[in-house]
């Protein structure tokens, strides 16, 4: 990463950024690393240990399917996080979580995303998680970036994205030509 670049994204020198794809999670105690990711109507679980100096994050995009099982994909992305955390040292009763994302950036049909957003606060606080941070709904994606062992995380709402209409055709007068 270019220092213009850093000073643009706000990453201190030598931070390590790791970007979270769909579907992707990572986790990590090197106090350098920062995670990133840029969610629509996808959701991103936050998890940390402060006690474990680790944390880690995900990127949700599976959907909540209608039925008394709907959530069941989500909540096991929610899962694997939360062992992961374990495997490195952390304590499911000292875990604490932030949960973001979730856009209804298409503004019609189903709200996806709100509904990815509420199995997982459901299930961090049906599992007894301290949930500390919020942000989700709304129109517009956002950018976030997540600092493992701290728990800090910055979220940026990203500009609203307008397809522009084509331009109507210049008008070539009438090709009749009267005598």
């Amino acid at each position: 990463m270019t220092a213009q670049a850093r000073a643009a994204y706000g990453g201190a020198p030598g931070t390590k950024l790791l970007e979270i794809g769909q579907g992707q999670m990572e986790v990590s105690a090197d106090p350098a690393v920062e995670m990133t990711a840029t969610l629509g109507s996808c959701i991103s679980v936050c998890l940390w240990s402060p006690s474990a100096g680790c944390g880690g994050m995900n990127h949700i995009f599976r959907s909540v399917a209608p039925g008394p099982m709907g959530d069941a994909a989500v909540v096991a992305e929610v899962e694997k996080l939360v062992n992961a955390l374990m495997r490195h040292g952390a304590k499911r009763s000292e875990m604490a979580a932030r949960v973001v994302g979730g856009a209804h950036v298409l503004l019609r049909g189903r709200n996806h995303g709100m509904a990815i957003g509420e199995a997982c606060m459901n299930y961090l606080s049906n599992e007894g998680f301290q949930i500390v941070g919020v942000s989700i709904g709304g129109e517009r994606a956002r950018r976030v970036r997540f600092h493992p062992v701290s728990g800090k995380l910055a979220v940026g709402l990203m500009a609203d994205i307008h397809t522009p209409e084509d331009p109507a055709p210049p008008d070539k007068g009438n090709d009749v030509e009267m005598f």
